[in-house]
């Protein structure tokens, strides 16, 4: 028997269907994305780790898919700021092609589906429900929460490159936003961080290239299975193929929004 809120992502997949052509030309990036098992320790060391997602050391399922593109321009031809490329990142994520049924469902059910004791504290400035409130140029503030089911939890904006700024300080600093999900009492909880950084132009790119700004957007997931039945750890094993392959997807769709329109 079909579950009646199946009905609900008819449209929304019918959408995608009709609009394939599209879709692969988007998500058909020019450049290499690299996968990583596993989180940068900024990340696994951080307190949205070791204290929210997973204060108790638990197994954990993580990857990391990195891409560096030319740093995209402003329409005026001026360096995209820093916040401006980690929002675009964002809203490529959270509001691309790729998520539409997922964003469809949760926006037509309207519930808060997150349950994290230690996020009971934290003021909410603001909770979107549609693709139309999410802001694409601007980062979210912390405490906010997407679609009833993520809940931005840090941020930090590094300063943006100018013509001048090439230090060592500048690479290694980055931009992120982490949001929170899942439930201390479900099946599962975990976390998404993406980042913002200044990077060196690849060795494969041309003299011309080779004299612009490059920036590395990185996505990193860690995903923990709350439940002790020993079946949610072997279902968790099982699906994480189809995670790092609906990852890859949603990353290149947060790639191809920071591409757009300002694609170098």
């Amino acid at each position: 028997m079909v579950h009646p809120l199946s009905i609900l992502l008819i449209p929304a997949t019918a959408f995608i269907a009709n609009r394939a052509s599209t879709i692969y030309s988007r998500l058909n990036i020019p450049y290499p994305i690299t996968l990583n098992r596993d989180v940068p320790t900024t990340l696994s060391n951080h307190r949205t780790v070791t204290s929210i997602i997973n204060p108790s050391k638990l197994p954990a399922l993580s990857d990391t898919h990195e891409i560096v593109i030319p740093w995209p321009r402003t329409p005026e031809g001026g360096t995209m700021p820093n916040e401006q490329v980690l929002a675009r990142l964002c809203y490529g994520f959270f509001g691309g092609i790729v998520l539409t049924p997922e964003r469809t469902l949760l926006g037509f059910l309207r519930k808060n589906l997150i349950g994290i004791s230690a996020l009971d504290a934290v003021a909410v400035p603001q909770e979107i429900w549609s693709r139309g409130d999410l802001p694409p140029e601007k980062a979210l503030e912390v405490g906010s929460k997407l679609y009833g089911t993520f809940q931005v939890v840090d941020q930090h904006i590094a300063p943006s490159p100018t013509a001048a700024a090439d230090s060592k300080a500048l690479f290694d600093e980055e931009s992120f936003v982490t949001f929170a999900y899942g439930y201390d009492e479900g099946l599962f909880k975990g976390a998404h961080r993406f980042y913002v950084s200044q990077a060196q132009p690849p060795a494969s790119s041309s003299t011309q290239n080779r004299e612009k700004k490059w920036v590395r957007l990185r996505m990193s997931s860690t995903n923990v299975v709350t439940s002790d039945s020993p079946y949610m750890q072997k279902a968790m094993d099982w699906s994480g193929s189809f995670h790092l392959t609906y990852a890859n997807l949603l990353f290149r769709d947060a790639v191809a929004e920071v591409l757009s329109p300002y694609e170098q």
